[in-house]
């Protein structure tokens, strides 16, 4: 379609819900994407809309060009649209980067709470949390943070988006990774040695029946450096404790920077029972530079009567070797 300054110019004063607009116009070419944000910045008058440009680029992949673009980056960064992302798409330039951290500095409990509703409106619907929930949340994660920041003697701004998964948003703050998102499948669990041990893991009932915030806290690990060989090690592994763990893949999986322990500057010993999780089985702890399943979750306690139809092919490699070893 073609894109005039009329047509601009309409938008901008319409009640035209923009992002709806354009997709259903299919305007996704990157010169008409450039072409709308200059104009809006220069003539509209909306605020929000312009925040639904933001939002719509960000949909379609050009918001890191769009912000990276000093033309651009001030209106983008001023915005609503999360700081917290914004820092993910510009860590090459130094001079947007540094206007980002200026801005989150100026009010950095903002700056969490703005995160926290990133991550609430991600992965649950606008009617799912109310605004006293919300605030609750919002409370008990900026004290999370805040005590994250103490011990890692880090300050808060230096938060960072490290991915987003099918549950959570994931977040590092130091030596330590912050999960907020929506209760896994398997919320409990028994401990064991081949996940990284969790300082904390905490749920917060809403509205929705099925609704359940999950937040947790681990140590940070390497991640993309692990192997197909890996991911049958730590299989087995739990086979050989009784459990079973039905969603082998190398991208839960990382490798220790320390060893699978506790790492608190003070007394932090949460029992099985605080972290949501059945009774450890197991008797060793993992060393730094082993792998470790850093994103623990269709892990059973293995009975015939579960459905391994998806592990089929590593549930066989691994009753062979167990053959293949008894009768040898």
């Amino acid at each position: 379609m073609r894109i005039d300054n009329n047509l601009l110019n309409e938008l901008g004063n319409s009640t035209t819900n923009i992002i709806k607009f354009l997709e259903d116009n299919e305007v996704y070419q990157k010169n008409h994407i450039n072409k709308i944000f200059s104009y809006a910045l220069a003539n509209w008058k909306n605020k929000d809309k312009i925040d639904d440009l933001i939002i719509f680029a960000h949909k379609y992949d050009y918001l890191k060009e769009l912000i990276n673009n000093k033309k651009f980056s001030d209106a983008i960064i001023n915005s609503n649209f999360p700081l917290i992302k914004l820092k993910s798409l510009v860590k090459n330039d130094d001079d947007i980067y540094r206007k980002i951290m200026l801005k989150i500095n100026k009010n950095k409990k903002q700056f969490i709470i703005q995160t926290i509703n990133y991550s609430i409106s991600k992965y649950f619907h606008e009617n799912e949390v109310n605004t006293s929930q919300l605030k609750l949340i919002q409370e008990i994660v900026i004290m999370i943070i805040e005590e994250i920041a103490k011990n890692e003697h880090e300050d808060i701004c230096n938060l960072e988006l490290l991915g987003n998964g099918e549950f959570s948003h994931v977040y590092a703050l130091g030596n330590k990774v912050i999960k907020i998102g929506r209760q896994r499948l398997t919320p409990t669990f028994p401990n064991n040695p081949y996940i990284i041990k969790p300082l904390l893991r905490k749920v917060i009932p809403i509205n929705n029946e099925n609704g359940i915030v999950f937040i947790e806290v681990c140590e940070k690990v390497k991640t993309n450096c692990c192997t197909e060989k890996d991911v049958y090690k730590l299989y087995k592994d739990l086979r050989e404790i009784g459990l079973i763990w039905l969603d082998p893949k190398k991208s839960n999986i990382g490798k220790l920077i320390k060893d699978n322990k506790i790492h608190w500057n003070g007394n932090l010993t949460p029992s099985d029972e605080v972290l949501m999780l059945d009774k450890y089985i197991g008797n060793i702890q993992l060393k730094a530079g082993e792998p470790i399943i850093c994103d623990a979750d269709l892990i059973y306690t293995y009975s015939k009567k579960l459905n391994i139809q998806r592990v089929a092919e590593l549930e066989l490699k691994y009753i062979n070797e167990k053959q293949k070893k008894r009768y040898n």
